[in-house]
Parts: C-alpha cells; sequence; structure tokens
C-alpha cells in the first residue's frame, strides 16, 4: 500500500506489482519403451499444474488544496508454464483389462485486486488502475509417432487449460 500527502502547489501518489510464475511438469515415457499393466486401472500418463496468483494493492493520495492531484495502481500478473504427458517414439502400450489414460492438466487462478483513492479539493485530480494480465500456458497430451497402444477399456489422450481470472 502506499499513501502519499502533497503540499500546496500538487499531491502524487501510486503502487505498482509486477508478479512473474513459472512452472514446468512431465510425464514422459521414453521412446521405444514398452508399458504392459494387467489390472483393471490399466496405464496412467499424467501431467499436471496447479497456480494461483494473488496482488492486492492500494494507494491513497490526499492533499490540502492544490492545483492537482494524480494517484493510481498498476499490477501486472504473467504466468508462463508448460504442461506435457507423452508416450515418445515406438511406445508400445498394453492395458491388458483396463484403460489407457494420456493426461495433461493445467489450472490457473489469478486474482488482482487494486484500489486507488486520491482526495481532497483540487482543481485537477486523476486517477486509475490498470490490471495486465498475461497467460503463456502450454497443455499438451501426445502420442509420438510408431507408437501402438492396446486397450480392453479406453484409450483416452486429452489436454485441458482450466483458467479462472477476477479482474473487477
Amino acid at each position: 500500500m502506499d499513501v502519499a500527502i502533497g503540499g500546496m502547489k500538487a499531491a502524487a501518489g501510486g503502487s505498482t506489482s509486477v508478479i512473474v510464475s513459472g512452472k514446468k511438469a512431465e510425464a514422459l515415457s521414453g521412446n521405444g519403451n514398452t508399458l504392459t499393466a494387467d489390472g483393471v486401472n490399466g496405464i496412467t500418463v499424467r501431467a499436471f499444474t496447479d497456480e494461483e496468483i494473488y496482488s492486492v494493492l492500494a494507494s491513497v493520495t490526499a492533499g490540502k488544496e492544490s492545483s492537482g492531484k494524480v494517484g493510481g495502481t498498476i499490477a501486472v500478473l504473467v504466468t508462463d508454464s508448460i504442461t506435457t504427458a507423452r508416450l515418445g517414439q515406438g511406445t508400445r502400450a498394453y492395458a491388458n483389462n483396463g484403460a489407457i489414460n494420456v493426461t495433461a492438466e493445467n489450472r490457473t487462478k489469478m486474482m488482482p485486486i487494486d484500489l486507488s483513492i486520491v482526495g481532497g479539493k483540487a482543481e485537477v485530480a486523476v486517477n486509475g488502475i490498470v490490471i495486465v494480465d498475461i497467460y503463456r500456458n502450454y497443455v499438451n497430451a501426445i502420442v509420438e509417432d510408431g507408437s501402438d497402444l492396446y486397450a480392453k477399456k479406453d484409450i483416452l489422450v486429452s489436454a485441458l487449460a482450466d483458467i479462472f481470472n477476477i479482474t473487477p
């Protein structure tokens, strides 16, 4: 939180925040591997990332009577993640009584909360809030060339990016 109190001429105040988050999760079966499961649960290759980013900023600018007052907040939130589930080239996977699941999932929650107040008597008062959210989330579920999959039940290859953002 930032508080600025000005004199007779002008008053200015502000707050800034930059948060950068990065994650990498990989669930890999190398090239040419043979995977065999005889149980009912089958074969699962799963990569999962979960991140929550919160930012709380406040700025108060006040002063006696003046010619101008300026206040504001700037919040920048960046998430950069890679989530990969992969069966490599030439993988042989046999789920004799179950399913094969190759799943990558990323859950991201970003919540910036900003407050800016400019108070007092002034000829000109300027106030603002800037919020920048940047998402660079790569989610991959891959079965590479030359792979041979057999499952008594289902074969599922899925990638999911779930983004939850509250920006006022």
